[in-house]
This record gives structure tokens, sequence and C-alpha cells, in this order.
């Protein structure tokens, strides 16, 4: 990667959420075509004024950036997505952009480092997130389902890596402490959902935990391989995994635009439960050997 820029041009493609997987599909595609922007890009969702995709890149000169926007105004001419009615009264006080534009600059930059990750690294982590976004969301629909489902990939695959060196006790206790923390006397509740969503899944999530341990290149595994080199590429000195893992979380529900604690919640809850299983899978095995503290 090349030298890493903290001013960016700020991009906000407005494409209604219906249909915006025809326009991630489309900048995958042409990704190629435009490495200087893509490369070292941060790839956002947000409803903020309209929903819109984000493009956060390095600086590029000014024909650059024209020659890409005429590229996807000519899409959205070719294939423009339906009009949102405006509902009132609307949740901001300004008005939304008009669907279907590109606007330059109506959004503050994202924060460039975290309490607990440094700016270089935090900026890889975010170049990894949107080339893992964009491959995930150009033949899926941006749908909360869909989002979830690869925000529960993302936790699971970062408790993996960050606690590689745990036994799956201490993964259990410093989860169960995560959650303590932010659930804020909601577990029942969460329990519920939580317990919902990993048995209707139990069979693909434990599959996951299986291929990442053994750093299969499952099909719908291979994509999150960023996420992995970004952080092993780390030389981290920092031993607070627990506030690493939760800043990394809230990164990637920021990408998402998932803004609930809720999402975090169930989604933890989900991620425990998986640890919870292969814990007790592991007990029943006849040659089981406890791993020490």
């Amino acid at each position: 990667m090349k030298n890493i820029q903290f001013d960016f041009q700020r991009i906000s493609i407005f494409y209604s959420r219906e249909d915006s997987h025809k326009l991630i599909g489309y900048l995958n595609k042409i990704s190629n075509l435009f490495p200087e922007l893509f490369n070292d890009a941060f790839i956002h969702f947000s409803c903020d004024q309209g929903y819109h995709v984000r493009i956060s890149s390095p600086i590029l000169q000014d024909g650059y950036v024209s020659t890409f926007s005429e590229s996807v105004k000519k899409f959205m001419v070719k294939k423009p997505s339906p009009d949102v009615k405006l509902i009132f009264p609307l949740n901001s006080l300004f008005i939304d952009f008009p669907n279907n534009n590109i606007f330059f600059g109506v959004y503050e930059d994202y924060p460039g480092f975290t309490e607990n990750i440094p700016r270089e690294v935090l900026s890889g982590i975010r170049v990894a997130l949107s080339k893992i976004i964009i491959k995930f969301f150009s033949n899926k629909k941006l749908t909360t389902e869909n989002k979830f489902v690869l925000f529960i990939q993302l936790q699971l695959l970062t408790a993996m890596i960050l606690f590689t060196n745990k036994s799956q006790y201490e993964v259990i206790a410093n989860l169960n402490t995560i959650i303590d923390a932010i659930g804020q006397g909601r577990t029942s509740l969460i329990e519920l959902k939580s317990n919902n969503v990993y048995t209707a899944n139990k069979r693909q999530l434990n599959l996951w935990y299986k291929n990442i341990k053994n750093r299969s290149c499952a099909e719908d595994l291979e994509d999150l391989h960023p996420w992995i080199e970004t952080f092993e590429k780390w030389d981290n000195d920092n031993n607070n995994f627990t506030g690493i893992f939760l800043d990394t979380c809230g990164i990637v529900k920021e990408h998402l635009d998932l803004n609930s604690t809720h999402f975090t919640l169930i989604a933890l809850k989900v991620v425990l439960k998986v640890f919870e299983n292969q814990l007790l899978t592991n007990s029943l095995k006849p040659k089981y050997e406890k791993v020490k503290a």
C-alpha cells in the first residue's frame, strides 16, 4: 500500500437502498479501472439526508475524479433507482439530497484513530473492510439481515484473531464481560433473540468457525482474507484486546450503518454461543485435553 494520506476526497452517491446492490456491483466492476481511487478507499453506507454510498479516498487530480463521476452518472442514467417518497416529519432538519445523483464534500471525515487502534492500523482496517463490503454486497441486497450476517462473520473472525492465544474459557469470559458492560439490563431480551439467530443458523455458524480456524478458503469466507491479513500485519503491543475488539465492532457498525447497540449485543451473544458450542463439542471428545489457563 502506498503512503496513506488523511485528507480525503469525500464522494456521496445517492441511490435508493432497494437497488444499492446494483450500484455496489457496478463499483466493484469498475474498481480496476480506477485503482488510485479504490485501492485506499473507505466505503460507508449512510441514510443521512437520503440513502447513499460514501467513498472516502486520498485526494486525487480533478480530471481523474471527474472521469469517475461521469462513469457513475452514466450508470445511474442507464439504471436509475426509484425515487423515495419523503415521509413527514423528516428525521433531519435538512431535506434529502436528490436520488440518482453524486455529490462531493457533504460529510465530515471519519475518525482516523481510536483509543486502542493507531492511525495507520485503523486506516488499514477501514480499507480491508471496504474491500470486503464491495465484494459482499455486489450481489446481495443491502438489507438489515444481510448487513447483520456480515457483522456476525466479522465479529467471529475478529474474536478468533484477537484471542488466538487464549483458551476458549478465556474467550468466553471476555465476551461475557463485554456483554455485561454494554447490556444495560437488556440481557433477557437479547438472550431470546440471539438464541433464535443461533438456532436458525447453527450449522453455518459452526462451519464458519471451523473454516476460520483452519484458514480454509471456503467460498463464503475467502473474501474476508483482507481482514485477516490486516490484523496479522499489526505489530500490536497493546494488550487491551477487549478494547480493540469493541473499537473494531464500532468501526464495522459505522461502515455498515448499523447504529444500534442492539445489533452489537445480539451478534456478541451469537458469537459467544459459537465458542460455547465448540467448548462443549471438544469436551465430549474421547481424547480431550483441558487447555491450561
